[in-house]
């Protein structure tokens, strides 16, 4: 009886464990599509990965991009789009129904990055940006 009730709490582990690896694979699979999006400056298919809020934020931003004269606006969208992000970390367990994730900004200029964050929240059973920031 022991025996049955450790395989039992062994297997319910091995369960909680895998479904806290599939929260943060998939909030870092989500946060990976936004950022590239959003550095190539695809702030239409960046706004796809984020909530309500956040994507009329983000729409904002594309349409002042969108205002600038040409030769601006060219400019901006090639230094934009040399910028690299690297995934440090992904927090699932600081904060309840939300998953931050760390990431490093890699510019030209600055080759050891810049630290940020994004956090999610899930909605509709899909992780969607919520929050951008430092």
């Amino acid at each position: 009886m022991k025996r049955a009730g450790y395989l039992v709490f062994a297997l319910m582990t091995l369960i909680l464990v895998s479904s806290c690896g599939n929260k943060a694979d998939e909030a870092k699979l989500q946060a990976v599509e936004f950022l590239d999006a959003y550095f190539k400056v695809e702030y239409m298919r960046a706004a796809e990965y984020c909530t309500d809020e956040l994507k009329g934020e983000i729409i904002k931003a594309f349409e002042q991009i969108e205002s600038l004269e040409s030769g601006i606006k060219e400019s901006v969208i090639q230094n934009t789009s040399r910028t690299k992000t690297e995934i440090v970390s992904v927090d699932t367990e600081s904060k309840k129904d939300t998953v931050v994730v760390n990431y490093k900004v890699i510019l030209p200029n600055f080759p050891n990055g810049i630290d940020n964050r994004l956090s999610l929240i899930k909605e509709n059973k899909i992780w969607k940006i919520c929050d951008l920031g430092q």
